[in-house]
């Protein structure tokens, strides 16, 4: 469900900046002993940087929040974190 989530605020008109919920990978992992925060959810999401994402960038994060919100149960403090950057993507086999 976050996938559809980020896949939606984030999609684009920009020809590449389309995106679907199998273009967003989520990686869970468990705090660790030396692990030091406050928050029960982090959400940091890195994404490619196009004008239309950059110029809407405060509403797409706050409606990621909004809605990854509703999908988590009450009581846990979280955060979200959209970073727009250059990047390009190859996939190969050896």
């Amino acid at each position: 469900m976050i996938r559809l989530v980020v896949a939606d605020e984030l999609s684009s008109n920009d020809p590449h900046g389309a995106l679907i919920p199998d273009d967003i990978e989520v990686n869970v992992r468990e705090f660790g002993p030396l692990d030091i925060s406050k928050y029960d959810v982090e959400i940091l999401i890195v994404a490619n940087e196009y004008p239309e994402r950059r110029a809407t960038l405060p509403a797409r994060t706050y409606m990621v929040r909004k809605k990854v919100a509703n999908l988590l149960p009450g009581g846990l403090l979280s955060w979200v974190w959209i970073l727009l950057a250059t990047g390009e993507w190859q996939e190969f086999q050896t």
